[in-house]
């Protein structure tokens, strides 16, 4: 996605601002940055609590690969 793209994505829920970074679009709330667009997919922030809910749902998490290695 786009950062126009993501802001409209996400304006139902909450006004948010793109930054370019790690080859993507960061998105923030604020000064938090809570997802990563790359590739065409987005990347939710999880911790303990949403962690399991996002995997039940099929999410996987985003990993960083460098010369092939994860």
């Amino acid at each position: 996605m786009e950062a126009k793209e993501l802001e409209a994505f996400f304006a139902p829920v909450l006004p948010v601002r793109t930054r370019r970074m790690f080859g993507g679009i960061g998105v923030y709330d604020g000064d938090a940055m809570f997802a990563l667009s790359v590739a065409g997919r987005v990347y939710l922030k999880t911790d303990d609590a949403t962690r399991p809910l996002y995997a039940e749902a099929g999410s996987e998490p985003f990993r960083v690969t460098m010369r092939g290695a994860v």
